[in-house]
């Protein structure tokens, strides 16, 4: 670990104070309680226990809760970083807490201690940038529901390929192939997973070049008609190119 980096537990546990005295208040309490215990963060028997408690102990029992999850996670950084998603995102809906989850992820992102999954390809060579540039992550963002509906009918071939470059876990390709879950929901995970890793990859812009690449291999249109529109989004966010232009672009990459 780089001198000066600190741990994903580290970040997190600098900013608890700061979330015990903003988790404990309603609605925000019921909202962020029901998404962590839909992004599998804490289990329905925590849940109500922690429902028992009253005020700011009971911001304290998320607070520390959490903590608890990043340190037993096998990726205590992609854990760190989902809960900076469920805290940025617009069904929670609380600047205190979208300034909270940003600083984190801005800490973790200049001294993350994850070794992202290392990419075959020489690094993407940066183009011209708008200043209203997307973040990778925030454009992948904009397909993911659709991709997760799209792969779920090939996740064995996405997983494969997508492994084959080493951009997923092992582990994960495994659990892709030999998992209980029903396919959609396995989608969703490996759909959740590329996520986390576009926000702690060192160099994203290729990582999701690599993503997209990929994904084209598995050969199925609408796969490729999501990635082409992820393309031209890039193409859109960096080389000021008319939405016009975009549209003739995702209509002539689609397959014959």
């Amino acid at each position: 670990m780089a001198e000066g980096s600190k741990t994903a537990e580290e970040v997190f546990k600098k900013t608890l104070p700061k979330l015990i005295n903003t988790l404990w208040k309603d609605p925000l309490f019921t909202v962020v309680t029901a998404t962590l215990y839909a992004e599998g963060l804490i289990t329905k028997q925590e849940l109500e226990a922690i429902k028992t408690k009253q005020g700011v102990e009971r911001g304290s029992e998320v607070a520390f809760k959490l903590t608890d999850k990043i340190k037993a996670s096998d990726d205590p950084t992609a854990c760190l970083l989902t809960i900076c998603e469920i805290f940025e995102s617009d069904d929670v809906e609380n600047d205190t807490l979208k300034k909270h989850g940003a600083s984190m992820r801005e800490s973790i992102s200049n001294g993350t201690t994850a070794t992202p999954q290392v990419s075959s390809y020489p690094p993407i060579v940066a183009p011209r940038t708008n200043p209203n540039k997307l973040s990778a992550s925030d454009r992948f963002r904009r397909v993911s529901d659709r991709l997760v509906g799209s792969i779920s009918s090939c996740l064995t071939t996405v997983s494969g390929k997508l492994n084959a470059r080493r951009l997923i876990a092992q582990e994960l390709h495994d659990e892709m192939i030999n998992g209980c879950d029903i396919d959609s929901k396995k989608a969703a995970k490996l759909v959740h997973a590329m996520q986390n890793t576009l926000y702690a990859h060192a160099n994203p812009e290729t990582y999701l070049n690599d993503m997209c690449s990929a994904l084209k291999d598995v050969g199925e249109v609408p796969i490729t008609d999501i990635v082409n529109e992820l393309q031209c989004i890039w193409l859109y966010y960096t080389e000021y190119i008319p939405t016009e232009q975009v549209v003739l672009l995702n209509s002539s990459n689609r397959a014959p």
